[in-house]
This record gives structure tokens, sequence and C-alpha cells, in this order.
């Protein structure tokens, strides 16, 4: 880690390593995810830019860290940081009596997976199941209709103007995680320069689980259609385990040109899920992102030995 730098500028760990940077736009804001910490910036109404932090321990348990598994656990614990940074956002930007109770956010999170696989897992399957598609055919077009299903959504969705504003803050993340991988200083001039695109998003994610869901899906031979249907949704965590294996691997620096075209559809996509950020909403993901580096440099003094102490 470096010291002595101006704010704003990009950090290092003590040990001089990279710190790996992912995060999602949450209500007002976005949330910035390190190796040790996600931290959430919202814009409150009064303008004031507002910030949380939690610290994200890994399990100790090394199994759950094995090949394809751990792509099962690492998605879960992005589930449920990124529903605490999405709570967390509706809950500042809302107004006292529109706060919902515990039970309430249950609820609304059990209702939204279900809905997600009704309408992304349910939804394709009927339509390949109505034209009457058999053998891999039957798994080809449940694909294709999967990923269709997911276009016409987000062509829904972005027609409201709460979902644009969420949009826009996906795309000042991206910018804002480009600019710290370009080693650029983090300011709103800096970062608007950049694309709102970028190659490990979760749209690129997506973009392999529907082309891995394609091939494992087509390991359940049986014509039957409801061992079809309930095969699928248990084989889910199967199909993220493989898609994380393959987005990590196209991620190394030798991968790089293959990791263009593998990525190529998801960035693609991404037009459909950013959209240009103002510099107010650039400046909420840079305190996002800042706070993750502070929390990361603090935390790294303390590993090394030095007098601070974790913030």
């Amino acid at each position: 880690m470096g010291t002595g730098r101006r704010t704003g500028e990009r950090e290092r760990t003590l040990s001089d390593e990279e710190i790996l940077i992912g995060g999602m736009a949450v209500i007002e804001g976005v949330m910035m995810r390190s190796p040790n910490f996600a931290c959430t910036a919202i814009r409150k109404p009064s303008k004031r830019i507002a910030v949380n932090c939690e610290r994200v321990r890994k399990l100790p348990f090394a199994p759950l860290y094995w090949p394809v598994v751990r792509g099962i656990t690492i998605m879960v614990s992005m589930l449920v940081v990124g529903m605490k940074a999405l709570t967390w956002s509706a809950q500042e930007v809302g107004e006292e009596d529109e706060k919902l109770s515990h039970l309430e956010l249950a609820l609304t999170v059990s209702v939204s997976l279900a809905l997600a696989v009704g309408i992304f897992i349910g939804i394709p399957f009927l339509l390949a199941w109505l034209f009457r598609f058999e053998g891999f055919l039957f798994d080809l077009m449940d694909g294709v209709f999967r990923l269709a299903v997911f276009i016409v959504y987000l062509l829904l969705i972005g027609s409201f103007d709460d979902i644009k504003d969420l949009f826009a803050y996906h795309g000042a993340e991206h910018r804002t995680v480009h600019a710290y991988e370009a080693k650029q200083r983090l300011t709103p001039a800096s970062v608007m320069r950049h694309a709102n695109a970028h190659a490990r998003c979760g749209t690129s994610f997506i973009m392999f689980v529907v082309a891995v869901s394609i091939v494992v899906f087509s390991l359940l031979v049986t014509e039957t259609i409801w061992i079809k249907l309930v095969g699928r949704i248990l084989l889910m965590p199967v199909v993220a385990g493989i898609s994380y294996e393959l987005l990590r691997w196209s991620a190394k620096p030798s991968n790089r040109i293959i990791m263009g075209i593998l990525t190529w559809p998801g960035v693609v996509i991404q037009r459909l899920t950013t959209r240009d950020p103002r510099p107010d909403q650039v400046e909420v993901a840079i305190a996002a992102l800042e706070r993750c580096l502070a929390k990361e440099r603090s935390l790294a003094a303390v590993r090394a030995g030095g007098k601070g102490r974790e913030v």
C-alpha cells in the first residue's frame, strides 16, 4: 500500500497487491465490494452522501471454496451482501413511515426469488413445451427463450424512471471501477471519461449462465415434463458454479483475447442495463469505492503488525 498519496488516487495494500473491486447499483447509490468489505454510498434526499460499510468474512470451511462449489458459495454471499446493501439504501432513502419491517423485507425477498424462478425458468420452459420441441432442441430453445425473456424484461423495466436512475448508477459504478483499474485519480472528471460497460459485470455472468444451462440441462435425459422442470431448478446452483469457473478462467491475463470474445455478448447487453451517469451520481460511486479502499488499507496495516487498528 502506498502512503502519502493525494485523496482520490488509487491505493494498494501493504503487500502492493491489487485490490479487486466489484459492485452493484442500489437505490440512489452504489455498493462497492472489495475482498474484505462491502461499502454502500447513497445520495439522501437532503443531497448529503451517506456511506455504510460491512465486513465480509470468508467462511472457515475449505470445501466451500473448491472449484465449482466456490461459485455457488460466492453467489450466495453476493446475494446476501447485495440484499443488505439494497435494503439499507431503501431504508435510508425512504420516509420513516415507508420503512419495511424485517418480516416485510423477508417476504419481499422470498416473493422476488419466486418471481425470478417463474419468469426466467418457468416461462422459457413453458414456451419450449408449447412448441413441442424434443431432445436437445428442447434444451437449446429453452435457453434461447430464456435469453429472449431476459432481454424483454430489461426493455420493460428500463422504461420506468426509477429504473433509469438505477441503471445510471450502474454506469457510474462501472466507470469508477474502470478509472480505478486504470490507476487514475478518482474524480468525477476522470471517471466520466470511461465507458459504461465492464467485462466482469453480472450481466456477462448471466450470459455465461444461459450458455452453460443449455449444456447442463441437456444431461437430463428424460421426456417426463415435471422431471425436466424440477431438474432445471435443482441444477441452477451447478450451472452458476460452472459459469463462475468459466468467467474466472477467462479473466486471467493470459486469456484476454478469449475473455473479450466470451464476454462480448454480456457487454452488448449492458447497453440495456446501464445509462450515462451524471457527475453527482459518479461522486456517490467514488465515495463508496474510496471507503472500501480505506477499509482495506486499515485492515492491511493491522495484519502487517502496524500500530493502527481496523476502522
